[in-house]
């Protein structure tokens, strides 16, 4: 099943948000703290991945402190189930053509979840029912763990599967990010299975062979030249006791060596591989799937995903002008802060899509279009522009104008800025 719908009115920062996704990639972009990553939590919690969320302190009329679930306009409830009573609605999401209500606790500690309603038939007079969250997909966090380098001391008789080795993988993520003690590390976990399906996958004359782990082994070794740039040109893996190496055309390294944006691609891609073993098709998460990236990954990396993957719905979380506008066959959400009252400058978060004109702006364009970041010159850049069209005080626009603006950037190093230098003179001129 995959995530056909999600809207949220009246909780926390937002207003109203009404997203429809697109069977393959849906794009949520917007300033920090529009709610990207918080909708992300919200989809995860319907993909059986716990995914807490933090109440806001409140000070009651006891002087008492009391945490808000941060529900807006709160509605009352008359309901013979006691779980809806004690909850508040927030919004609904549809999988396939199933409605389902979400809501949060009326009552709450500093942490909570949201809950899942089955929407009820009215024409059958059904009444909502608690729905425990089951659907299929994973939620991949912002954080990447940092690789540590381990030498894989030993490798266990039994065969290790594509559920054994995303179980360990995922185990051990989940201590590291909670920053608890683990004797091993991610990259561990990876190095560890791969060495297993390549020894005991098209097993020797003396060990004999698994062909689905053999399958597994070489559809791993397929997907990453999907997923890895082209520059750096993938050609296999050579098992090297205790190491894994990756052979390239711009050299051979251990994958422990291999830097911070290749190893974000591994990482992700490991993740999604694994999963795909059994589930063939269901929704990918992913929040920030630029970090560590290179632009020019940036660029590629979610159609790379897309062609590695054909069978999985993303949903992703990000601020990259480059991963927003990567894929034309996608649905792209601006969540945008809006004024809602001009007394005390009270804004609240809404979702616009958007078209299909902006997918093919350039990544200034973008910035400044979608994203809203007004200038897309560095800032030291903007300040000497604003000190040159100070210095030369234009109290009218003609050519000595422009020759004076021209010397000026010329001597400062900036004349490849004149358009913009321009735009900040007539912008002057205008106020």
């Amino acid at each position: 099943m995959l995530v056909k719908h999600l809207s949220i009115d009246g909780w926390r920062q937002f207003g109203k948000v009404d997203i429809k996704f697109h069977s393959r990639l849906t794009v949520l972009t917007g300033s920090n703290g529009a709610g990207k990553s918080t909708l992300l939590k919200i989809i995860s919690n319907t993909l059986g991945q716990s995914e807490t969320l933090i109440a806001t302190p409140l000070l009651s009329s006891d002087n008492r402190f009391v945490y808000s679930s941060g529900v807006l306009k709160p509605k009352l409830s008359l309901s013979k189930n006691p779980n809806i009573n004690t909850t508040s609605r927030i919004g609904t999401i549809t999988f396939d053509d199933q409605d389902y209500s979400i809501r949060v606790p009326k009552d709450t500690g500093v942490s909570y979840n949201t809950l899942l309603f089955k929407e009820p038939n009215e024409d059958l007079h059904q009444h909502a029912e608690y729905q425990v969250a089951n659907f299929k997909g994973l939620y991949i966090r912002s954080h990447r763990p940092i690789p540590t380098y381990q030498q894989v001391s030993n490798i266990p008789t039994n065969i290790i599967t594509a559920q054994n080795a995303y179980s360990s993988y995922l185990e051990t993520l989940q201590q590291v990010m909670a920053n608890n003690y683990s004797p091993f590390s991610t990259t561990y976990r990876i190095k560890e299975a791969i060495i297993s399906m390549a020894t005991f996958g098209p097993g020797n004359s003396n060990v004999q062979g698994n062909k689905e782990i053999d399958n597994i082994y070489s559809n791993f070794k397929r997907m990453l030249q999907k997923i890895l740039p082209q520059e750096i040109g993938f050609r296999d893996i050579s098992i090297r006791i205790p190491d894994v190496v990756l052979i390239t055309d711009s050299g051979e390294f251990i994958i422990d060596a291999s830097s911070g944006g290749l190893m974000s691609l591994i990482d992700l891609a490991w993740q999604i591989f694994l999963y795909s073993i059994d589930n063939k098709t269901f929704t990918v998460l992913l929040d920030e799937p630029e970090n560590h990236l290179h632009p020019s990954m940036q660029r590629t990396v979610m159609s790379s995903l897309l062609d590695a993957f054909p069978n999985v719905q993303f949903i992703v979380a990000t601020h990259s002008p480059f991963v927003v506008t990567s894929v034309k066959e996608s649905s792209i959400y601006v969540l945008r802060h809006e004024l809602i009252n001009n007394d005390d400058n009270s804004k609240r978060v809404h979702s616009y899509l958007l078209g299909d004109t902006n997918k093919s702006a350039t990544a200034s364009e973008t910035l400044r279009e979608v994203l809203g970041v007004p200038v897309t010159l560095p800032q030291w850049a903007e300040d000497e522009i604003d000190s040159i069209i100070k210095k030369i005080q234009p109290t009218s626009f003609n050519d000595q104008t422009l020759e004076n603006l021209r010397e000026e950037l010329k001597n400062s190093g900036l004349e490849e800025h004149f358009p913009a230098a321009l735009n900040s003179l007539l912008g002057k001129l205008h106020d």
